[in-house]
C-alpha cells in the first residue's frame, strides 16, 4: 500500500500537480494504523497457538469387583468447574468388571487444571455402588524450549487422603459364595448350640425325675417307719389295759377270799 502511495505521489510530482491534500494524508495515516493493528492481532494469535508444543495428560483409575459380583459395568466420568480447563474427547469411560481405565486431556498452555472424577451410579438394586469422589489437579509447566510437562495430584474430595491410584469397588448387597459359606457355618453353630441345649434340658429333666423318685421313696420309708411306731404304741396301750384289768381282778379275788375266811 505504501508502495502504491509513493507511486501515486511520484506521478503527481512528475505531472506537475499539487501535493496531497491534508484530508488525503489523514486517510493514508488511518489506513496505515488499521493495517498495523491487524498485523499485530495476527501475530499475537499465532504466538498463543504455536509457541507451546501441546502435551497429552493421562489420568489413570482402577475398577475392582468383589468376588460375588458378575457382569458388572463401571461408568466413570470426569467434570470440571473451570471454564478454561481443557476436557478429554470422551468425558465418560466404561469398564467391564475389573480393569483399568484412563482419561486423556490435550493441554496447550501452562496452568493448573482441576477436575472431579467419580462413578455414575447404576440401576441394579442388588449392587452397592462405590460413591467415592476424587479431586484431580493437573499441573502443567513449560521448559526453556517451550515444551510442556505435567504432573497429577489426587485426593479424596473434602479430605486430605491421597491414594496412590483412584480406585472404585462395587459390592454386592445379596448373598454370594462367601456369604453362603458364612451362613452355613452360622447355621452349623446354631444347630450345635440347639443340640447342646436340648441335651442339657433332657439331662436336667432326667435328674429331676431321679430326684423326685428319691424323694418319693424317702417319704414312703418315713411313712413306713411312722406306721410301725404307731402300731407299737397301740400294742403297748392294750397290754397296759389288760394288765390293769388283770390286777383289778386279782385284787377282787384276793379280797373275796379274805372275806370267806
Amino acid at each position: 500500500m505504501l508502495h502504491n502511495i509513493r507511486i501515486y505521489k511520484s506521478e503527481k510530482m512528475r505531472s506537475g500537480g499539487n501535493e496531497i491534500s491534508p484530508a488525503g494524508r489523514l486517510r493514508i495515516m488511518i489506513s496505515l494504523l488499521v493495517c498495523g493493528f491487524l498485523c499485530f492481532l495476527s501475530s499475537g494469535t499465532v504466538y498463543a497457538q504455536d509457541i507451546y508444543s501441546p502435551v497429552d495428560a493421562v489420568i489413570l483409575f482402577r475398577c475392582v469387583n468383589s468376588d460375588n459380583i458378575v457382569d458388572n459395568k463401571y461408568r466413570i466420568t470426569i467434570k470440571t468447574e473451570n471454564s478454561d480447563a481443557p476436557m478429554p474427547q470422551n468425558d465418560t469411560v466404561n469398564v467391564n468388571d475389573s480393569g483399568e481405565g484412563s482419561f486423556t486431556i490435550r493441554i496447550t498452555e501452562p496452568g493448573t487444571y482441576d477436575y472431579l472424577i467419580y462413578q455414575i451410579k447404576g440401576d441394579d438394586e442388588k449392587i452397592n455402588y462405590d460413591s467415592t469422589v476424587y479431586e484431580v489437579h493437573v499441573f502443567v509447566i513449560s521448559n526453556e524450549d517451550n515444551e510442556l510437562g505435567y504432573s497429577v495430584a489426587v485426593n479424596i474430595a473434602d479430605t486430605d487422603q491421597k491414594p496412590e491410584m483412584m480406585e472404585f469397588k462395587n459390592i454386592a448387597s445379596y448373598p454370594g459364595p462367601d456369604t453362603e459359606a458364612s451362613t452355613e457355618e452360622r447355621t452349623t453353630e446354631q444347630t450345635t448350640e440347639s443340640t447342646t441345649e436340648i441335651t442339657t434340658e433332657a439331662s436336667t429333666d432326667k435328674d429331676t425325675e431321679e430326684e423326685t423318685t428319691t424323694v418319693s421313696e424317702t417319704k414312703e420309708k418315713k411313712t413306713d417307719v411312722n406306721s410301725a411306731k404307731t402300731g407299737d404304741a397301740s400294742n403297748v396301750a392294750v397290754l397296759a389295759v389288760f394288765m390293769l384289768i388283770s390286777s383289778v381282778m386279782v385284787a377282787i379275788i384276793y379280797k373275796k377270799k379274805n372275806r370267806e375266811q
